[in-house]
């Protein structure tokens, strides 16, 4: 499963996915070095897209297929259209009998404006007053939930065990300090 962190303030946000692709059917891994995001930029909204959940959607490595799904969208796009786009896994997701292989979160790191935005697009994983709740199993249908951090927030998702707390307040304290995006992208 991938690890996707996102950490952001009401003025910046920064997002990391570290890809592990795995075999749809025996869930093992085949590489730990893949890593994607995909961006979107558009005169109204700045996103990074990172996903973790299922290897496959539609036939196609997931990357991949947000990748032709956010290149579909057109260069007036805004975040309700990402979001939009985003819910289109729906329909490939149904085809996935299991709900525990079938749990998926879109997450949408997004400047909207000159104000920051987490989003997730998940069937098991909502926003609640700042944090991340997470269902067992996965829903039929994907749900959006945002949040407009007014101070400093890290977000986990996929393998979030894996971020130990000392790690998430030494990116927590790079934010608030003021660090530069490259010192705190290499955080």
């Amino acid at each position: 499963m991938t690890l996707v962190q996102v950490l952001a303030n009401e003025l910046s946000v920064h997002m990391a996915c570290d890809f592990r692709l795995t075999d749809p059917d025996t869930r093992t891994v085949i590489r730990n070095d893949s890593h994607k995001l995909v961006t979107m930029r558009t005169p109204s909204v700045s996103a990074l897209v990172g996903v973790t959940g299922v290897a496959t959607l539609d036939r196609k490595p997931i990357g991949q297929w947000v990748a032709e799904t956010m290149a579909g969208l057109g260069p007036k796009s805004s975040a309700e259209d990402i979001f939009d786009a985003l819910q289109q896994a729906e329909g490939p997701l149904a085809g996935v009998a299991d709900p525990r292989v079938r749990r998926t979160t879109f997450v949408v790191a997004s400047m909207v404006g000159s104000q920051s935005m987490v989003t997730l697009v998940s069937n098991f994983e909502i926003l609640v007053k700042g944090q991340i709740e997470s269902a067992t199993v996965a829903k039929d249908s994907l749900t959006i939930s945002s949040i407009k951090p007014k101070s400093e927030r890290f977000f986990a998702t996929g393998v979030a065990y894996a971020v130990q707390s000392r790690e998430r307040e030494k990116l927590l304290l790079s934010l608030r300090a003021g660090q530069t995006d490259e010192q705190i992208q290499e955080h």
